[in-house]
């Protein structure tokens, strides 16, 4: 007769592992170990034939054993994945488990046989399975990816804490009523589970809540700090310029008297060296962009300067209006957009072509300008915004999401596409 005790705690291993490796895989985008995955196989088949040979009582007492290899089988089908990740994910993935089962299987405690109680267990599990593929396999991972990436790691613990406790009272209180336990004491672990629930249900989710906006107005706030500050060196740049225009047309004078008297003693070469010299002061103060608006001007010659290290150009086309649009929400646009082109051809082959289109075109009271540049590799866009490749998501994605709030404020709308090793972005509003 087939041990029922035996298949639910295989079933139960087996669900414990693909719901962990699924969760780690997906909300971590950590890379699978297919040799670890292969050999997880075989050590379940193994570990199968080894619950089947033991008694129920036998099974519970090599029942953590068996969780403890499974988490090692776990780290072995993931690369790079940490041990401390991984019982997290166990502990949540566990605690859900026997608080679902406690709670069910306590309303039905009177009408139970112990069959019964195993064959929910497996029914339990293989629902926190499907729960889990819902949650990894459908675009409902994008958010509770964000929520995992963006929660401090004290509130995870405190999550944590509050699962493993709520499991232990409901499972007190299951099995209180299995021991006949007087009714002062049923009546006390009713109270602790209330209030543990309780706890759970609303204080946790607040508490992550407030943790994860606090930390994305932090993000936020930084970043417009970053904008405020390139606004500021833009001035600077625009300011610098003008006075070394005012310098050279001061010094034009005297620099045309000793032009003239090195020509007329035959000082060919000096006077050459003193217009290469004066051409190069020249070229370094001028603003390179005519774009129709100043501030756009001297953004667009400060990133090329950062896109001449890479060897990448920058070509303008257009107009960009020099009213309408905030100060601050101009470099939002181009700055951040820019930023991401060069970082991208950064990337690229040194001897790649690395080429970057920008254009800008006013009409009927709406700005069309849309950004080109090549990529290494395809993009992966969610929704309409690209996926970040750092591996800190916490530290990144906020200029793209600052871009969509900012195009968003004038009433316009944002795209993106990567086709052909090739990304564009695409942004229309309205002009104030």
């Amino acid at each position: 007769m087939i041990n029922i005790f035996a298949v639910i705690s295989c079933l139960e291993q087996l669900s414990y592992y693909i719901s962990i490796v699924l969760i780690i895989y997906y909300l971590y985008d950590v890379k699978l170990n297919f040799k670890g995955i292969l050999v997880s196989a075989c050590s379940f088949v193994a570990l199968a034939l080894i619950n089947l040979s033991l008694s129920e009582h036998g099974i519970s007492n090599a029942a953590a054993v068996f969780q403890i290899i499974e988490i090692l089988l776990i780290r072995c089908s993931l690369r790079k994945s940490h041990i401390r990740t991984i019982i997290d994910a166990y502990l949540v993935l566990f605690s859900a488990c026997v608080m679902t089962a406690s709670t069910l299987l306590g309303i039905l405690s009177l009408s139970i046989t112990t069959n019964f109680e195993k064959i929910m267990e497996a029914v339990i599990h293989f629902l926190m399975l499907a729960v889990c593929c819902i949650l990894c396999l459908t675009p409902l991972r994008r958010h509770l990816q964000q929520i995992v990436i963006q929660t401090p790691a004290a509130v995870k613990r405190l999550v944590i804490a509050v699962m493993v406790s709520c499991s232990f009272a409901t499972s007190l209180i299951y099995y209180s009523e299995m021991l006949e336990l007087t009714p002062r004491w049923r009546s006390l672990t009713q109270v602790i589970l209330s209030i543990l629930i309780l706890l759970f249900a609303i204080v946790v989710p607040l508490l992550m809540i407030t943790a994860i906006t606090n930390q994305q107005h932090k993000k936020q706030t930084e970043l417009f700090e970053q904008q405020i500050s390139a606004q500021l060196e833009q001035y600077k740049l625009l300011s610098q310029s003008d006075f070394e225009m005012r310098r050279f047309r001061h010094d034009y004078k005297n620099m045309y008297l000793i032009l003239s008297r090195l020509i007329e003693e035959g000082r060919n070469s000096d006077a050459l060296k003193l217009l290469e010299n004066n051409h190069l002061r020249f070229e370094s103060s001028l603003i390179q962009f005519q774009t129709g608006n100043g501030i756009v001007d001297a953004l667009l010659t400060e990133k090329q300067k950062q896109a001449d290290k890479i060897h990448a150009k920058i070509f303008f086309e257009g107009a960009v209006p020099s009213e309408k649009i905030k100060p601050t929400d101009l470099c939002i646009i181009f700055g951040n957009t820019l930023d991401n082109a060069i970082e991208a051809c950064g990337g690229l082959d040194p001897a790649a072509e690395k080429t970057i289109h920008v254009s800008c075109t006013c009409s009927s009271g709406f700005a069309f300008i849309t950004i080109d540049n090549p990529v290494a590799h395809k993009i992966e866009i969610n929704g309409k915004l690209p996926m970040t490749t750092k591996s800190d998501r916490t530290c990144h994605g906020f200029g793209l999401r600052s871009l969509q709030k900012t195009i968003h404020d004038y009433d316009g709308s944002l795209e993106c596409q990567c086709d052909d090793n090739e990304f564009s972005i695409s942004m229309e509003f309205a002009l104030a």
